[in-house]
């Protein structure tokens, strides 16, 4: 029975470390997993019409010292770009130069082709097989559909659609469009469920938080969470532009390293 506690930071990088890779796909797996935990990302921003290509990859230099910046296309923002700085010396992060060489390959191809998104969290199951993750307590929406429920009256709204005050077999009256269905709110106490892709993002996060001291404007820049970040430096810049190839236009590398600069300098911090 899986332990019901946090996985470190330390048991997570190693799981992706000592996967298999010699099957098909394995290397394309294990640096997605890499990808997606450095950069905070989403499952479909590995696969799909957000994945990256290898042009993406921008080596780089901010305030002297060597990075590879990842223009992110957050998914939960249509595609509009996020700075994902990384240092390339390994004593700060040993996977930067890694995921560097990675895509350097790739050119104007997909750096993750070939791997469905099934397969991915399959495989992402395997590898973090026996660690669990925690949720946290939320209100679930429940629509039921009742057949004894008891019209007392209706009445028709100024855009025309009609409501009706009900009596459920509860006893309860609310007004609704349908008679026929009870909404109920239900709470989903705090419960572990295994740690997958979904996991990554948030151990990242934390890690941000806790270990690299970030703040939570520079999260969001970072991780692109909300739309909510003018008091964040840069990051408004680049949803000036539409997006090209950034080592071909120089005006958008600046931009890039702009808004990296928010936050950069946390990120150099040796890892133990």
């Amino acid at each position: 029975m899986a332990e019901k506690r946090l996985p470190t930071v330390k048991e997570v990088r190693s799981r992706i470390d000592g996967m298999p890779t010699d099957r098909r796909f394995g290397k394309i797996y294990q640096n997605a997993l890499r990808y997606l935990y450095l950069t905070a990302g989403r499952p479909s921003e590995v696969s799909g019409k957000y994945a990256p290509i290898g042009d993406d990859a921008v080596r780089t230099e901010i305030d002297g010292i060597e990075a590879v910046i990842f223009p992110i296309k957050t998914a939960r923002r249509r595609g509009k770009i996020r700075p994902v700085a990384l240092p390339l010396p390994e004593k700060f992060e040993p996977w930067a130069e890694i995921l560097y060489d990675w895509f350097k390959v790739y050119g104007d191809s997909p750096t993750f082709g070939g791997i469905s998104m099934r397969s991915f969290q399959r495989e992402a199951g395997e590898v973090f097989d026996g660690l669990m993750w925690p949720v946290e307590e939320y209100e679930n929406v429940v629509y039921e559909k009742v057949d004894d429920s008891k019209i007392i009256y209706e009445r028709t709204r100024d855009d025309g659609v009609k409501e009706y005050l009900v009596e459920f077999p509860d006893l309860e009256r609310r007004w609704v469009e349908d008679p026929k269905v009870q909404v109920k709110i239900e709470t989903i106490p705090k419960h572990w469920v295994p740690f997958t892709i979904q996991g990554l993002r948030q151990q990242r996060i934390r890690e941000l938080k806790y270990f690299y001291r970030f703040t939570d404007d520079q999260i969001r820049i970072y991780t692109g969470l909300t739309s909510q970040d003018r008091n964040t430096r840069g990051y408004s810049t680049l949803d000036r532009y539409d997006w090209v190839n950034p080592s071909k236009d120089e005006l958008q590398v600046e931009a890039l390293r702009y808004a990296a600069r928010s936050y950069f300098e946390n990120l150099l911090k040796p890892r133990g």
